[in-house]
Protein backbone atom coordinates (compact mmCIF):
# COMPACT_ATOMS: atom_id res chain seq x y z
CA UNK A 1 0.00 0.00 0.00
CA UNK A 2 1.26 3.48 -0.89
CA UNK A 3 1.47 5.32 2.45
CA UNK A 4 1.34 8.75 0.82
CA UNK A 5 -2.04 8.09 -0.75
CA UNK A 6 -3.48 6.10 2.16
CA UNK A 7 -2.66 9.00 4.48
CA UNK A 8 -4.01 11.49 1.95
CA UNK A 9 -7.30 9.59 1.63
CA UNK A 10 -7.64 9.50 5.41
CA UNK A 11 -7.03 13.27 5.58
CA UNK A 12 -9.71 13.90 2.94
CA UNK A 13 -12.18 11.87 4.99
CA UNK A 14 -11.28 13.13 8.46
CA UNK A 15 -10.33 16.75 7.68
CA UNK A 16 -12.38 17.75 4.61
CA UNK A 17 -12.71 21.38 5.70
CA UNK A 18 -9.12 21.92 6.75
CA UNK A 19 -7.21 24.45 4.64
CA UNK A 20 -4.21 22.60 3.27
CA UNK A 21 -2.68 25.15 0.86
CA UNK A 22 -2.75 28.95 0.90
CA UNK A 23 -1.20 31.51 -1.45
CA UNK A 24 0.54 34.25 0.51
CA UNK A 25 0.07 36.99 -2.10
CA UNK A 26 -3.53 36.42 -3.22
CA UNK A 27 -4.83 34.84 -0.02
CA UNK A 28 -6.43 32.05 -2.06
CA UNK A 29 -7.01 28.87 -0.05
CA UNK A 30 -7.96 25.30 -0.84
CA UNK A 31 -9.38 22.74 1.58
CA UNK A 32 -8.84 18.99 1.46
CA UNK A 33 -12.29 18.32 -0.02
CA UNK A 34 -11.72 20.93 -2.74
CA UNK A 35 -8.24 19.60 -3.45
CA UNK A 36 -9.70 16.13 -3.88
CA UNK A 37 -12.32 17.31 -6.38
CA UNK A 38 -9.91 19.38 -8.47
CA UNK A 39 -7.05 16.88 -8.51
CA UNK A 40 -9.48 14.13 -9.51
CA UNK A 41 -10.64 16.30 -12.39
CA UNK A 42 -7.04 16.70 -13.56
CA UNK A 43 -6.51 12.94 -13.27
CA UNK A 44 -9.71 12.24 -15.22
CA UNK A 45 -8.61 14.64 -17.95
CA UNK A 46 -5.24 12.92 -18.28
CA UNK A 47 -6.75 9.43 -18.37
CA UNK A 48 -9.37 10.49 -20.93
CA UNK A 49 -6.55 11.77 -23.13
CA UNK A 50 -4.05 9.03 -22.36
CA UNK A 51 -2.86 8.97 -25.99
CA UNK A 52 -1.22 12.40 -25.55
CA UNK A 53 0.13 11.76 -22.04
CA UNK A 54 3.08 9.49 -21.37
CA UNK A 55 4.46 8.09 -18.15
CA UNK A 56 6.07 11.43 -17.33
CA UNK A 57 4.07 14.65 -17.52
CA UNK A 58 5.33 18.22 -17.53
CA UNK A 59 3.45 20.72 -15.35
CA UNK A 60 3.78 24.42 -14.66
CA UNK A 61 5.92 25.14 -11.62
CA UNK A 62 4.46 28.63 -11.07
CA UNK A 63 3.98 29.26 -7.36
CA UNK A 64 0.24 28.77 -7.33
CA UNK A 65 -2.21 26.32 -5.83
CA UNK A 66 -3.23 25.39 -9.38
CA UNK A 67 0.26 24.04 -10.00
CA UNK A 68 0.10 21.85 -6.90
CA UNK A 69 -3.33 20.54 -7.89
CA UNK A 70 -1.96 19.58 -11.31
CA UNK A 71 1.06 17.79 -9.80
CA UNK A 72 -1.25 15.80 -7.53
CA UNK A 73 -3.59 14.97 -10.41
CA UNK A 74 -0.68 13.66 -12.46
CA UNK A 75 0.54 11.44 -9.61
CA UNK A 76 -2.95 10.08 -9.03
CA UNK A 77 -2.85 8.48 -12.50
CA UNK A 78 0.35 6.61 -11.62
CA UNK A 79 2.44 9.03 -13.67
CA UNK A 80 5.34 11.18 -12.48
CA UNK A 81 5.28 14.96 -12.70
CA UNK A 82 8.07 17.13 -14.10
CA UNK A 83 7.91 20.74 -12.83
CA UNK A 84 8.78 23.25 -15.57
CA UNK A 85 9.30 26.93 -14.80
CA UNK A 86 7.18 29.08 -17.14
CA UNK A 87 10.03 31.63 -17.21
CA UNK A 88 12.55 29.01 -18.29
CA UNK A 89 14.59 29.89 -21.41
CA UNK A 90 12.87 28.52 -24.55
CA UNK A 91 15.69 26.16 -25.54
CA UNK A 92 15.89 24.63 -22.07
CA UNK A 93 12.12 24.28 -21.80
CA UNK A 94 11.95 22.66 -25.24
CA UNK A 95 14.66 20.18 -24.27
CA UNK A 96 12.90 19.09 -21.06
CA UNK A 97 9.57 18.79 -22.85
CA UNK A 98 11.19 16.68 -25.56
CA UNK A 99 12.49 14.37 -22.83
CA UNK A 100 8.90 13.60 -21.78
CA UNK A 101 7.72 13.41 -25.42
CA UNK A 102 5.99 16.80 -25.10
CA UNK A 103 3.57 15.41 -22.54
CA UNK A 104 2.34 18.51 -20.71
CA UNK A 105 -0.76 19.07 -18.60
CA UNK A 106 -2.33 22.51 -18.25
CA UNK A 107 -4.51 23.12 -15.19
CA UNK A 108 -6.77 25.53 -17.10
CA UNK A 109 -7.34 23.05 -19.91
CA UNK A 110 -8.01 20.19 -17.52
CA UNK A 111 -10.57 22.26 -15.63
CA UNK A 112 -12.34 23.49 -18.78
CA UNK A 113 -13.04 20.08 -20.34
CA UNK A 114 -15.81 17.75 -19.17
CA UNK A 115 -14.71 14.12 -19.14
CA UNK A 116 -16.14 11.02 -17.42
CA UNK A 117 -14.99 10.41 -13.87
CA UNK A 118 -12.88 7.29 -13.38
CA UNK A 119 -12.74 5.41 -10.09
CA UNK A 120 -9.09 4.77 -9.23
CA UNK A 121 -7.31 3.11 -6.34
CA UNK A 122 -4.41 5.49 -5.73
CA UNK A 123 -3.33 3.53 -2.67
CA UNK A 124 -2.34 0.70 -5.03
CA UNK A 125 0.26 2.83 -6.84
CA UNK A 126 3.53 0.97 -6.27
CA UNK A 127 6.09 2.38 -3.89
CA UNK A 128 8.75 1.73 -6.52
CA UNK A 129 6.87 3.81 -9.09
CA UNK A 130 8.30 7.23 -9.92
CA UNK A 131 6.71 10.22 -8.17
CA UNK A 132 8.58 13.04 -9.89
CA UNK A 133 11.57 14.06 -12.00
CA UNK A 134 13.48 17.25 -11.28
CA UNK A 135 16.01 18.64 -13.74
CA UNK A 136 19.35 19.98 -12.52
CA UNK A 137 22.34 21.55 -14.23
CA UNK A 138 24.38 19.17 -16.40
CA UNK A 139 28.11 19.26 -17.13
CA UNK A 140 27.64 18.32 -20.80
CA UNK A 141 25.59 21.41 -21.59
CA UNK A 142 22.10 20.00 -21.10
CA UNK A 143 20.15 19.57 -17.84
CA UNK A 144 19.76 16.10 -16.34
CA UNK A 145 16.54 14.72 -14.90
CA UNK A 146 16.68 13.00 -11.52
CA UNK A 147 13.98 10.32 -11.19
CA UNK A 148 12.69 9.69 -7.66
CA UNK A 149 10.40 6.90 -6.46
CA UNK A 150 7.64 7.12 -3.88
CA UNK A 151 9.58 4.95 -1.44
CA UNK A 152 12.56 7.32 -1.54
CA UNK A 153 10.70 10.59 -1.04
CA UNK A 154 8.29 9.20 1.55
CA UNK A 155 11.22 7.87 3.56
CA UNK A 156 12.79 11.33 3.63
CA UNK A 157 9.56 13.07 4.65
CA UNK A 158 8.78 10.59 7.42
CA UNK A 159 12.35 10.63 8.71
CA UNK A 160 12.40 14.43 8.97
CA UNK A 161 8.98 14.49 10.62
CA UNK A 162 9.92 11.79 13.14
CA UNK A 163 13.24 13.42 14.04
CA UNK A 164 11.83 16.93 14.41
CA UNK A 165 8.24 16.24 15.57
CA UNK A 166 6.51 17.78 12.54
CA UNK A 167 2.79 16.92 12.63
CA UNK A 168 -0.66 18.00 11.45
CA UNK A 169 -0.69 20.96 13.84
CA UNK A 170 2.28 22.56 12.13
CA UNK A 171 2.10 25.38 9.60
CA UNK A 172 4.86 25.47 6.98
CA UNK A 173 5.95 28.27 4.67
CA UNK A 174 6.98 27.30 1.16
CA UNK A 175 9.86 29.44 -0.10
CA UNK A 176 11.56 27.23 -2.69
CA UNK A 177 10.48 27.16 -6.35
CA UNK A 178 8.45 24.10 -7.32
CA UNK A 179 11.20 22.96 -9.70
CA UNK A 180 13.65 22.96 -6.77
CA UNK A 181 13.43 19.78 -4.70
CA UNK A 182 13.15 21.53 -1.32
CA UNK A 183 9.55 22.19 -2.34
CA UNK A 184 8.86 18.46 -2.64
CA UNK A 185 9.11 18.08 1.13
CA UNK A 186 6.66 20.97 1.61
CA UNK A 187 4.04 19.47 -0.73
CA UNK A 188 4.33 15.76 0.10
CA UNK A 189 4.40 16.52 3.83
CA UNK A 190 1.16 18.51 3.57
CA UNK A 191 -0.59 15.68 1.72
CA UNK A 192 0.65 13.00 4.10
CA UNK A 193 0.15 14.52 7.52
CA UNK A 194 -2.23 17.38 6.84
CA UNK A 195 -0.05 20.27 7.95
CA UNK A 196 -0.99 23.59 6.34
CA UNK A 197 1.37 25.01 3.69
CA UNK A 198 1.56 28.75 2.94
CA UNK A 199 2.97 29.27 -0.57
CA UNK A 200 5.03 32.39 -1.21
CA UNK A 201 5.09 33.61 -4.80
CA UNK A 202 8.21 35.75 -4.39
CA UNK A 203 10.97 34.72 -2.01
CA UNK A 204 12.43 38.24 -2.22
CA UNK A 205 9.32 39.89 -0.74
CA UNK A 206 10.72 39.87 2.78
CA UNK A 207 8.03 42.04 4.33
CA UNK A 208 5.32 39.70 3.05
CA UNK A 209 7.28 36.73 4.39
CA UNK A 210 7.53 38.43 7.78
CA UNK A 211 3.77 39.07 7.79
CA UNK A 212 3.08 35.41 6.97
CA UNK A 213 5.38 34.23 9.75
CA UNK A 214 3.46 36.33 12.26
CA UNK A 215 -0.12 36.17 10.95
CA UNK A 216 -0.10 32.47 10.01
CA UNK A 217 1.97 31.50 13.06
CA UNK A 218 4.42 29.57 10.92
CA UNK A 219 6.13 26.76 12.82
CA UNK A 220 8.41 25.20 10.14
CA UNK A 221 10.75 27.04 7.77
CA UNK A 222 12.52 25.30 4.85
CA UNK A 223 14.86 27.24 2.54
CA UNK A 224 18.40 27.86 1.37
CA UNK A 225 20.46 29.89 3.89
CA UNK A 226 20.48 32.97 1.66
CA UNK A 227 16.73 33.56 2.09
CA UNK A 228 17.04 33.38 5.87
CA UNK A 229 20.04 35.71 5.74
CA UNK A 230 17.92 38.22 3.81
CA UNK A 231 15.14 37.99 6.38
CA UNK A 232 17.47 38.39 9.37
CA UNK A 233 19.23 41.38 7.79
CA UNK A 234 15.85 42.99 7.05
CA UNK A 235 14.53 42.40 10.57
CA UNK A 236 17.71 43.73 12.18
CA UNK A 237 17.34 46.94 10.17
CA UNK A 238 13.58 47.52 10.40
CA UNK A 239 12.41 45.52 13.44
CA UNK A 240 15.57 45.22 15.57
CA UNK A 241 13.94 43.88 18.73
CA UNK A 242 11.27 41.68 17.18
CA UNK A 243 10.87 38.07 18.25
CA UNK A 244 8.74 35.47 16.46
CA UNK A 245 7.99 32.76 19.05
CA UNK A 246 5.83 30.44 16.90
CA UNK A 247 8.74 29.01 14.88
CA UNK A 248 9.60 25.46 15.97
CA UNK A 249 11.99 24.21 13.26
CA UNK A 250 14.20 25.97 10.73
CA UNK A 251 15.61 23.69 8.03
CA UNK A 252 18.42 25.24 5.97
CA UNK A 253 20.02 23.39 3.07
CA UNK A 254 21.47 23.77 -0.40
CA UNK A 255 24.49 25.73 0.80
CA UNK A 256 26.70 26.34 3.83
CA UNK A 257 24.95 27.43 7.02
CA UNK A 258 27.22 29.69 9.03
CA UNK A 259 27.22 29.47 12.81
CA UNK A 260 27.01 33.26 13.14
CA UNK A 261 23.74 33.18 11.15
CA UNK A 262 22.38 30.51 13.48
CA UNK A 263 23.13 32.72 16.50
CA UNK A 264 21.25 35.60 14.85
CA UNK A 265 18.29 33.33 14.11
CA UNK A 266 18.04 32.25 17.73
CA UNK A 267 17.55 35.88 18.77
CA UNK A 268 14.59 36.32 16.40
CA UNK A 269 13.20 32.79 16.80
CA UNK A 270 13.90 31.91 20.45
CA UNK A 271 11.91 28.67 20.45
CA UNK A 272 13.30 27.15 17.27
CA UNK A 273 15.61 24.24 16.51
CA UNK A 274 18.03 25.35 13.79
CA UNK A 275 18.91 22.39 11.57
CA UNK A 276 21.44 22.27 8.76
CA UNK A 277 20.19 19.71 6.22
CA UNK A 278 22.23 18.16 3.43
CA UNK A 279 22.17 15.63 0.65
CA UNK A 280 21.47 15.74 -3.06
CA UNK A 281 18.56 15.89 -5.47
CA UNK A 282 19.74 12.38 -6.41
CA UNK A 283 18.86 11.15 -2.91
CA UNK A 284 15.33 12.48 -2.41
CA UNK A 285 15.88 15.99 -1.04
CA UNK A 286 17.96 15.32 2.09
CA UNK A 287 20.14 12.53 3.45
CA UNK A 288 21.74 14.11 6.50
CA UNK A 289 21.26 16.69 9.22
CA UNK A 290 22.97 18.46 12.11
CA UNK A 291 21.24 20.32 14.93
CA UNK A 292 22.83 23.63 15.83
CA UNK A 293 21.93 22.96 19.46
CA UNK A 294 24.23 19.90 19.45
CA UNK A 295 27.32 21.76 18.28
CA UNK A 296 30.07 21.15 20.85
CA UNK A 297 33.15 22.40 18.99
CA UNK A 298 34.20 25.80 17.67
CA UNK A 299 33.03 25.84 14.05
CA UNK A 300 32.50 28.53 11.41
CA UNK A 301 30.04 26.39 9.46
CA UNK A 302 27.47 23.97 10.87
CA UNK A 303 28.73 20.44 10.07
CA UNK A 304 27.27 18.29 7.30
CA UNK A 305 26.17 15.89 9.99
CA UNK A 306 24.60 12.47 10.39
CA UNK A 307 22.47 10.28 8.13
CA UNK A 308 18.69 10.43 8.24
CA UNK A 309 16.71 7.24 8.93
CA UNK A 310 17.21 4.36 6.46
CA UNK A 311 20.00 6.24 4.69
CA UNK A 312 23.76 5.84 4.92
CA UNK A 313 26.29 8.66 4.77
CA UNK A 314 29.91 7.61 4.31
CA UNK A 315 33.32 8.94 3.35
CA UNK A 316 34.96 6.44 0.99
CA UNK A 317 38.23 6.35 -0.94
CA UNK A 318 38.59 5.85 -4.70
CA UNK A 319 38.18 2.09 -4.19
CA UNK A 320 34.92 2.63 -2.28
CA UNK A 321 36.53 1.59 0.99
CA UNK A 322 35.81 3.49 4.21
CA UNK A 323 38.20 6.30 5.07
CA UNK A 324 39.50 6.58 8.60
CA UNK A 325 38.38 9.56 10.72
CA UNK A 326 40.32 12.61 9.59
CA UNK A 327 41.09 11.11 6.17
CA UNK A 328 39.65 13.04 3.20
CA UNK A 329 37.52 11.13 0.70
CA UNK A 330 34.29 11.30 -1.29
CA UNK A 331 30.91 11.58 0.42
CA UNK A 332 28.82 8.59 -0.67
CA UNK A 333 25.10 8.21 0.04
CA UNK A 334 23.29 4.89 0.21
CA UNK A 335 20.04 3.54 1.52
CA UNK A 336 16.40 4.15 0.74
CA UNK A 337 16.74 7.68 -0.58
CA UNK A 338 18.88 6.87 -3.62
CA UNK A 339 17.23 7.87 -6.90
CA UNK A 340 16.39 5.54 -9.77
CA UNK A 341 18.92 7.47 -11.81
CA UNK A 342 19.06 10.12 -14.52
CA UNK A 343 16.08 9.90 -16.83
CA UNK A 344 17.00 8.71 -20.34
CA UNK A 345 20.72 8.86 -19.57
CA UNK A 346 22.11 5.43 -18.76
CA UNK A 347 25.73 6.54 -19.15
CA UNK A 348 25.48 9.25 -16.48
CA UNK A 349 23.43 6.96 -14.27
CA UNK A 350 26.03 4.20 -14.38
CA UNK A 351 28.80 6.71 -13.65
CA UNK A 352 27.16 8.18 -10.55
CA UNK A 353 25.06 5.30 -9.19
CA UNK A 354 27.03 2.14 -8.46
CA UNK A 355 26.35 -1.23 -6.86
CA UNK A 356 28.66 -2.31 -4.05
CA UNK A 357 28.90 -5.60 -2.18
CA UNK A 358 29.21 -3.91 1.21
CA UNK A 359 26.90 -0.90 0.95
CA UNK A 360 24.40 -1.87 -1.75
CA UNK A 361 23.48 0.66 -4.44
CA UNK A 362 25.00 4.06 -3.66
CA UNK A 363 25.26 7.54 -5.14
CA UNK A 364 28.69 9.08 -5.64
CA UNK A 365 28.11 12.73 -4.77
CA UNK A 366 31.40 14.18 -6.02
CA UNK A 367 31.63 16.02 -2.68
CA UNK A 368 34.82 15.99 -0.64
CA UNK A 369 34.30 15.12 3.00
CA UNK A 370 35.90 13.89 6.18
CA UNK A 371 34.53 11.81 9.04
CA UNK A 372 35.32 13.55 12.32
CA UNK A 373 36.28 11.91 15.61
CA UNK A 374 32.83 12.96 16.88
CA UNK A 375 31.14 10.67 14.34
CA UNK A 376 29.68 13.26 11.98
CA UNK A 377 30.85 14.32 8.51
CA UNK A 378 32.19 17.69 7.40
CA UNK A 379 31.83 18.91 3.82
CA UNK A 380 35.12 20.07 2.23
CA UNK A 381 34.14 21.13 -1.29
CA UNK A 382 33.92 19.42 -4.70
CA UNK A 383 36.12 17.13 -6.76
CA UNK A 384 34.66 18.58 -9.97
CA UNK A 385 33.47 22.03 -11.07
CA UNK A 386 29.95 21.80 -9.74
CA UNK A 387 29.17 24.74 -7.46
CA UNK A 388 26.35 26.20 -5.39
CA UNK A 389 25.28 29.79 -6.03
CA UNK A 390 22.43 31.21 -3.92
CA UNK A 391 21.37 27.63 -3.19
CA UNK A 392 21.20 26.55 -6.84
CA UNK A 393 23.38 23.68 -8.01
CA UNK A 394 25.35 24.76 -11.07
CA UNK A 395 27.68 22.92 -13.44
CA UNK A 396 30.13 25.56 -14.68
CA UNK A 397 30.75 23.49 -17.82
CA UNK A 398 27.12 24.00 -18.84
CA UNK A 399 27.60 27.77 -18.80
CA UNK A 400 30.86 27.45 -20.75
CA UNK A 401 29.18 25.29 -23.38
CA UNK A 402 26.40 27.85 -23.77
CA UNK A 403 28.95 30.66 -24.16
CA UNK A 404 31.01 28.74 -26.68
CA UNK A 405 27.89 28.01 -28.73
CA UNK A 406 27.46 31.76 -29.03
CA UNK A 407 31.03 32.92 -29.50
CA UNK A 408 32.61 29.86 -31.10
CA UNK A 409 35.66 30.43 -28.91
CA UNK A 410 37.06 29.03 -25.70
CA UNK A 411 35.65 30.50 -22.52
CA UNK A 412 36.23 30.07 -18.80
CA UNK A 413 33.65 30.45 -16.05
CA UNK A 414 34.33 30.69 -12.32
CA UNK A 415 32.76 31.78 -9.05
CA UNK A 416 34.02 35.02 -7.52
CA UNK A 417 32.47 36.22 -4.24
CA UNK A 418 29.40 34.02 -4.81
CA UNK A 419 28.85 35.48 -8.29
CA UNK A 420 29.31 33.83 -11.68
CA UNK A 421 32.07 35.44 -13.75
CA UNK A 422 32.86 34.56 -17.38
CA UNK A 423 36.08 35.19 -19.29
CA UNK A 424 35.59 35.26 -23.06
CA UNK A 425 38.07 35.57 -25.94
CA UNK A 426 36.21 37.97 -28.21
CA UNK A 427 37.84 37.76 -31.63
CA UNK A 428 34.43 37.92 -33.29
CA UNK A 429 33.75 41.30 -31.62
CA UNK A 430 30.39 40.32 -30.17
CA UNK A 431 28.99 42.90 -27.78
CA UNK A 432 28.49 41.91 -24.16
CA UNK A 433 24.82 42.84 -24.25
CA UNK A 434 24.31 40.51 -27.25
CA UNK A 435 26.02 37.64 -25.43
CA UNK A 436 23.87 38.26 -22.36
CA UNK A 437 20.73 38.37 -24.47
CA UNK A 438 21.52 35.05 -26.18
CA UNK A 439 22.47 33.39 -22.89
CA UNK A 440 19.03 34.20 -21.50
CA UNK A 441 17.50 32.02 -24.23
CA UNK A 442 19.67 29.09 -23.15
CA UNK A 443 20.17 29.29 -19.39
CA UNK A 444 17.92 29.95 -16.38
CA UNK A 445 18.43 33.30 -14.69
CA UNK A 446 20.47 31.87 -11.82
CA UNK A 447 23.07 30.46 -14.25
CA UNK A 448 23.64 33.62 -16.29
CA UNK A 449 26.99 35.29 -15.43
CA UNK A 450 26.73 38.49 -13.43
CA UNK A 451 29.93 39.66 -15.13
CA UNK A 452 31.48 38.95 -18.55
CA UNK A 453 35.09 40.02 -19.18
CA UNK A 454 36.77 40.01 -22.57
CA UNK A 455 40.32 38.63 -22.46
CA UNK A 456 43.08 38.11 -25.02
CA UNK A 457 43.53 34.41 -24.24
CA UNK A 458 42.55 31.60 -21.89
CA UNK A 459 45.66 30.23 -20.12
CA UNK A 460 46.06 26.46 -19.92
CA UNK A 461 48.05 24.03 -17.80
CA UNK A 462 50.84 21.78 -19.07
CA UNK A 463 48.17 19.17 -19.81
CA UNK A 464 46.27 21.57 -22.06
CA UNK A 465 43.39 22.12 -19.64
CA UNK A 466 42.06 25.52 -18.69
CA UNK A 467 44.05 26.94 -15.77
CA UNK A 468 41.18 28.21 -13.62
CA UNK A 469 43.40 28.97 -10.64
CA UNK A 470 45.52 31.33 -12.73
CA UNK A 471 42.49 33.01 -14.33
CA UNK A 472 40.52 33.71 -11.17
CA UNK A 473 43.14 33.72 -8.39
CA UNK A 474 43.45 37.52 -8.32
CA UNK A 475 39.69 38.08 -8.03
CA UNK A 476 38.75 35.84 -5.12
Amino acid sequence: MNSLWSNYNENVKSKPDKVIFKEATSGKEIKFKELEIESEKVADYIEANSVKFGKYVGVSSSKKINSVVTMIGVMKTGRAYIPIDDRMPPERKAYILSQCDNSYCSYDEAMSVDVPHVERNIEAIGMDESAYIIYTSGSTGTPKGVEISYSSVINTVLSVNDNFSVDSNDVLINLAPFDFDLSVYDIINALMIGSKLVITQDGRDIELIREMLINEKITVWNSVPMVMEMLITYLQFKYPNEEIPSMKNIFLSGDKTYVKLAHKMKKVFPNTEVVSMGGATECAIWSNYFKFSELVTEEEIIPYGYALDNQTLMVLDENLQKCEPGEEGEIIIGGQGVAKGYYKDLEKTNRSFVNTDEFGRVYKTGDKGVLTEHGYINFLGRFDRQRKVRGYRIELEEIENALEDITGLRCAVGIVNDSIVAKVVNESKIKIKDIESKLKTKLPHYMCPSKIDFVDSIPVTKNGKVDYKLIFCNEE
